[in-house]
């Protein structure tokens, strides 16, 4: 039987190179994927929304700050004789943050 499919070129462009190298056509992948919803009775992958919580929102701007700063020049990187040396300060530095924070 066959059957007819519209399939966004951007995407199919971007797939092909991966199948090719898999040895399989983009026939060969949407009867896997065919396979693969009877077997799981259902699509199979988790199909959600993955947004950040206010928590990860927060660290991501954090980060992008540190970032600028280290870009434009108002932050230094801190030099190391060892990672162990490095992750002790930042334990401690975690541990302040905490108490500040009223964590235990």
């Amino acid at each position: 039987m066959t059957t007819t499919v519209r399939v966004n070129n951007e995407i199919k462009e971007q797939v092909m190179p991966i199948f090719n190298t898999l040895g399989i056509s983009l026939s060969d992948a949407i009867n896997m994927f065919l396979h693969q919803v009877k077997i799981y009775n259902g699509i199979p992958f988790d199909l959600i929304v993955r947004a950040p919580n206010a928590q990860l929102h927060e660290a991501m701007e954090e980060t992008e700050q540190i970032l600028a700063e280290y870009a434009n020049g108002t932050r230094k990187a801190k030099p190391f004789l060892n990672a162990k040396a490095m992750l002790e300060e930042m334990n401690a530095a975690m541990d302040a943050e905490d108490a500040a924070e009223g964590i235990l």
